[in-house]
């Protein structure tokens, strides 16, 4: 069966656990293979009519803060077979941390983010204040993107300056959830899936 990943990909992966144990932060470009990529990025415009406001903060808690937060989320489950490509990749990483990086890692969730020109997610951690179940954050783009399109993803590390990162088409960054980060406000339409490998059970 062939791969639905780059070679690219392939060899970068067999460095990850090093790498981001080392700089907490993880990037690779060119991650899925052209039919995989453009089906993915189909189903998420498949998946556009159905995304919301998204919230932040969890359970009763929840609320929706623009001054924080103003792109447009969807939760997507694992039992869409659609995305078979995307649980693949999911799949292996989760079998990483467990292996090599020896992570409690039980499941992952994954969400559809959308962000509209002008949007933004303010400087944030992903590890609740009062849940510490998620260990690692990953994010995969699915923009053509240029300079001056806006949207970078900018990381907070304690010891050293802020790192930004342009979300362009097939890039994959992977960090530690307790880091600080956030969403610089888009120029135009801005595409992604966050992915959080936590250590819970549903």
């Amino acid at each position: 069966m062939e791969s639905i990943f780059t070679d690219h990909f392939e060899n970068q992966f067999k460095s990850l656990s090093d790498v981001l144990v080392q700089e907490k932060i993880w990037t690779c470009d060119d991650v899925f293979k052209d039919s995989p990529l453009k089906s993915i990025v189909s189903l998420l415009n498949d998946k556009k009519s159905s995304l919301r406001p998204a919230q932040i903060g969890r359970g009763d808690e929840k609320s929706l803060k623009l001054e924080i937060r103003s792109d447009s989320m969807l939760w997507l489950s694992n039992e869409d077979s659609g995305f078979k490509d995307l649980w693949s990749l999911l799949d292996r990483l989760l079998e990483k941390f467990r292996g090599e990086l020896f992570m409690p890692v039980k499941r992952y969730e994954a969400q559809v983010a959308l962000y509209k020109k002008g949007d933004f997610y303010k400087r944030h951690v992903d590890r609740h204040k009062n849940s510490q179940e998620r260990l690692i954050t990953m994010v995969l783009y699915f923009n053509d993107w240029k300079d001056g399109d806006g949207g970078e993803f900018v990381l907070y590390k304690p010891e050293t300056q802020e790192i930004k990162i342009e979300p362009k088409l097939n890039r994959m960054v992977l960090f530690f959830s307790e880091l600080e980060h956030e969403v610089l406000p888009a120029n135009k339409e801005r595409k992604s899936l966050a992915i959080w490998f936590r250590s819970d059970i549903l």
